[in-house]
């Protein structure tokens, strides 16, 4: 089991020990019985091997045994583990065909716990003591109604908290339909074979002919009018290029799928870098070429994947497989567990078995290649987002696989720090490692890629040497609105983090009005972040004042301040939740009291703004980094809040998406409402921005003025700008 899972399993356990213990003061045993309600819920949320379940029936029969009232208690340490057996074996065979699988389950594990412990009872009453069989058989019956009241309670709560968890969870396990028929190819480091995914177990692998025939039935049902209404690209049936070749297989079910019939390898000393708009399967291929995508996903995959000369799925586990490849995540914060970045990096380099020497040379070069020496004992929820990124980078390297993955792993670094990286990758792969990075600055990756592989919709479009991208600025309307009324502002601000003295911020002061869009930029570290989280309440000043619209928000809840202030967090997994996207943004309006007609419109209304109106039913943790950022805009535009706070907005976007966005902050600015964002784009800030703040060691040292400043000019307009390459 994964950390997290015994983690969960741990939790669980220990709260069904309570819930013994706490049955000992009540009569009966229907409440001792909810052991059994909380083993079978590890058990469904975890989906252990059967050796594991016997572990944690066996661990549930001793909590049982130590706190029970019953006449033979040793008898859990074998009913235990035969409900924990029968709890998965249940689960298992049911589990993809109702929703009522954990009922179902409990209803099973929970007599088939209670009654073995009557018979073990009664078999070692009749040997011990002599009693008659048909005493004991009675005794036997007599306890069947506690049995089966038992069973009720636990089927309600297994139940309930069953179906949220799960959803939360999202631990379902892959269905793979291989295609191979001979041993991987030893000199293969990554290989894809006409793979696609889907996030539903109840899709089916289709070959292209078989889809071919029911594009075919479905057309011949149409209109003439119909097919005349299709585009160009769908009368084709292709996009631009697909590797994929024969008889390829696509997962058709609810979904589309993620990749769509992807054929492609990659080999030594190769730097890859994947590109695409958000929502293209960037994440999902990362996944794949992996092999991460057969261990920790639920889903179909269809198609065989080769990682190190071995298919992936015949890696035992994760542990293994992880020898050979390296991962960096798209959220930093998801694979940093240690108290200090020091922990977080030499852990990898303490599993390799090198020595004291050996250890202590190679963390000093990490913490030189990545700079993350001068914050060695810090904690990493202390660290900005892009310094989280490079101590991820930095562990990462630290295990010297053969392979390294990285889903956006620079989105938050600044120039700099990105250029470093890319020199460190290329410095792997000028070793012989392969090397496979998603990114959007594609003009700075383009020095040091080998290859370049673009995605849209699940399918490789373009693959092949290394090109910079190119886009038209959409037409910016900047109208002139009167700047002169100010609605917040921020004195002599000074921010001092915890025990260790950092001063993140040092006599900062701050201005903002009414219709104006302000960027703020710097190195990682600067005091961005912390700056702008002043300004919404979720941090308070060490010293210095903030106030919105006239009122010191010392004096004010962080709910009143919320009602004028939005924030849109660098991580936009901190702020999702729901398990779709409409009631994601539905949800800032329900808190405020706001569930009218009115209300529905303007959710839906916030969802078009951002481009995710098509996916409003789906689960957030299904979108990619990209949509799940503009997902997090859309909740707080539908709020109408007059200032608005964006961390880094363009996180996980291309070049096209950023200005749409940039696009939709202008209106939002011209309409009279304020807009202060954090951004890495010196590009983004010189077009967009009225003003631009640069931040360095917790201060502001300039502050510049873009505004056309002629008063006779009532609109400005910005178009047809060519830039090239990421923002």
């Amino acid at each position: 089991m994964k950390s997290r899972d015994i983690a969960l399993v741990g939790i669980l356990l220990a709260a069904g020990a309570i819930a013994r213990y706490i049955s000992l003061f009540i009569p009966g045993a229907i409440v001792a019985n909810l052991t059994i309600a909380f083993y079978c819920l590890a058990i469904i949320l975890v989906i252990p091997k059967f050796k594991e379940t016997l572990g944690i029936g066996l661990i549930a029969g001793i909590i049982c045994a130590v706190f029970s009232h019953s006449i033979f208690p040793p008898g859990n340490l074998i009913s235990e583990p035969v409900g924990a057996f029968v709890c998965l074996l249940v689960y298992k065979i049911i589990k993809d065909k109702t929703k009522l699988a954990p009922a179902i389950t409990a209803a099973f594990a929970t007599p088939a716990s209670g009654f073995t412990f009557i018979t073990i009872t009664c078999v070692v009453m009749i040997a011990t003591t002599g009693a008659a069989p048909a005493t004991m058989l009675s005794f036997a019956i007599s306890l069947i109604p506690i049995v089966l009241s038992a069973t009720i309670v636990n089927v309600i709560i297994v139940q309930v908290i069953a179906m949220p968890a799960t959803t939360v969870m999202q631990k379902t396990h892959p269905v793979q339909k291989r295609t191979y028929v001979k041993p991987a190819d030893a000199d293969t480091v990554i290989g894809l074979g006409e793979v696609s995914f889907t996030y539903s177990n109840a899709a089916v692998c289709q070959t292209e002919e078989e889809k071919a025939g029911k594009t075919e039935e479905k057309e011949a049902g149409k209109t003439e009018e119909e097919k005349i209404g299709k585009t160009e690209e769908e009368e084709t049936g292709k996009i631009e290029k697909n590797t994929g070749a024969g008889k390829s297989q696509t997962a058709i079910g609810e979904q589309i799928p993620s990749i769509d019939n992807i054929t492609l390898q990659i080999g030594k000393g190769e730097f890859v870098v994947i590109t695409g708009p958000s929502g293209a399967g960037k994440t999902t291929f990362c996944r794949t070429v992996t092999g991460v995508i057969l261990h920790s996903y639920g889903g179909t995959v269809c198609g065989d994947i080769t990682v190190m000369g071995k298919y992936a799925d015949d890696y035992r586990n994760m542990e293994e497989l992880s020898l050979e490849v390296g991962m960096v995540f798209d959220d930093a914060d998801a694979q940093l567990i240690f108290t200090t970045v020091e922990e977080e990096i030499k852990t990898g380099l303490e599993t390799r078995r090198l020595s004291d020497a050996e250890i202590i040379e190679k963390l000093n070069h990490l913490y030189d290649i990545t700079n993350t020496g001068e914050i060695k004992t810090r904690a990493p929820h202390t660290l900005s987002g892009g310094q989280k990124q490079r101590v991820a980078f930095a562990a990462a390297l630290s295990k010297e696989t053969p392979i390294l993955v990285l889903d956006e792993a620079a989105s938050e670094l600044d120039k700099n720090a990105r250029q470093q990286m890319y020199a460190v990758l290329k410095s792997l792969t000028d070793s012989g490692k392969a090397v496979v990075l998603v990114e959007h600055m594609s003009d700075e990756t383009a020095d040091y890629a080998t290859r370049q592989i673009r995605l849209e919709k699940g399918k490789v479009v373009y693959d092949g040497v290394p090109i910079k991208d190119t886009a038209v600025i959409p037409e910016l309307d900047r109208k002139v609105v009167d700047s002169k009324t100010l609605i917040a502002s921020a004195k002599s601000l000074v921010h001092v983090y915890g025990s260790n003295k950092l001063k993140a911020l040092d006599d900062v002061s701050l201005d903002l009005y009414l219709g104006e869009i302000v960027a703020v930029v710097g190195e990682n570290g600067s005091g961005k972040t912390t700056l702008i989280k002043h300004l919404n309440g979720l941090l308070r000043p060490t010293a210095g004042t903030v106030e919105i619209f006239g009122k010191d928000i010392a004096e004010m809840r962080v709910s009143e301040i919320s009602k004028h202030v939005g924030l849109v967090f660098q991580n936009p997994d901190t702020m999702l939740f729901e398990n779709t996207c409409v009631k994601e943004v539905a949800f800032g309006l329900k808190n405020i009291g706001k569930e009218d007609p009115e209300a529905h419109e303007a959710v839906l209304k916030a969802l078009d703004e951002v481009g995710l109106s098509a996916k409003k039913d789906v689960n957030p943790r299904h979108l990619s980094r990209g949509e799940r950022q503009r997902l997090a805009l859309a909740c707080v535009l539908a709020m109408g809040q007059p200032i608005l706070i964006l961390d880094e907005p363009t996180t996980g976007l291309d070049i096209k998406e950023s200005f749409e966005i940039m696009e939709l902050l202008m209106k939002i600015r011209n309409d009279g409402k304020t807009v202060l964002m954090v951004t890495h784009s010196q590009k983004i800030a010189e077009i967009v921005a009225d003003r631009v703040i640069e931040m360095a060691g917790g201060k502001i040292i300039q502050s510049t003025d873009t505004k056309i400043t002629d008063t006779k000019i009532t609109d400005t307009k910005i178009t047809d700008t060519k830039i090239t390459g990421g923002v």
